[in-house]
């Protein structure tokens, strides 16, 4: 597996696409990427436990083209809590005080929601100098429409059977589409 995926000297994935291939290699595939889903599936076997369980699960997604029901699913889990933690923010505001533990743990999610969010935003105003110029200066609202129509089409794609590859590390990268590896 490290000889496939590019494991760096500090430990990081050179390349996490590959990661991708491994978990779900295409019926061509080289015989090195064959070896690293083997290492991959033999890793599985052997390491047991929740790990196991969610490597499975990913390797069932990648191969099955269940992602796109993940996608979805994984969306709609986001909003739901977009929804709750504006319910909440607006009681707290109105009562001016936290009262309870779950009132902090919810400040937490928050938090959370705001830094994935700041993931996504970050990367994309990261690389924005190298991008379109219909895609240069968009507002945060207007970058996360974009990214949002890029979901529909990302899943849309993947439901659609064909073998695609996309690529996760630009999937929210303004210079690119999320399609086809550099």
């Amino acid at each position: 597996m490290d000889a496939w995926t590019g494991i760096g000297d500090n430990g990081l994935l050179r390349n996490p696409n590959h990661w991708l291939d491994a978990f779900a290699p295409p019926a061509d595939a080289d015989q090195a990427l064959r070896a690293a889903a083997d290492a991959l599936a033999a890793l599985t076997d052997h390491i047991g436990g929740e790990t196991a369980n969610r490597l499975r699960a990913w390797r069932a997604r990648l191969a099955a083209r269940l992602l796109a029901d993940w996608i979805e699913e994984t969306a709609a889990r986001f909003e739901t809590s977009l929804e709750w933690l504006y319910s909440l923010r607006n009681t707290a505001l109105h009562d001016g005080r936290f009262t309870s533990a779950t009132d902090l743990l919810d400040v937490h999610a928050g938090r959370a929601l705001v830094d994935l969010t700041l993931e996504f935003l970050g990367n994309w105003y990261r690389h924005e100098a190298n991008t379109a110029p219909e895609q240069a200066g968009l507002t945060a609202a207007k970058v996360i429409a974009h990214l949002a129509d890029r979901q529909q089409a990302l899943v849309t794609a993947l439901r659609s059977g064909t073998p695609t590859r996309w690529d996760a590390t630009r999937l929210t990268s303004p210079t690119s589409t999320g399609w086809g590896r550099a």
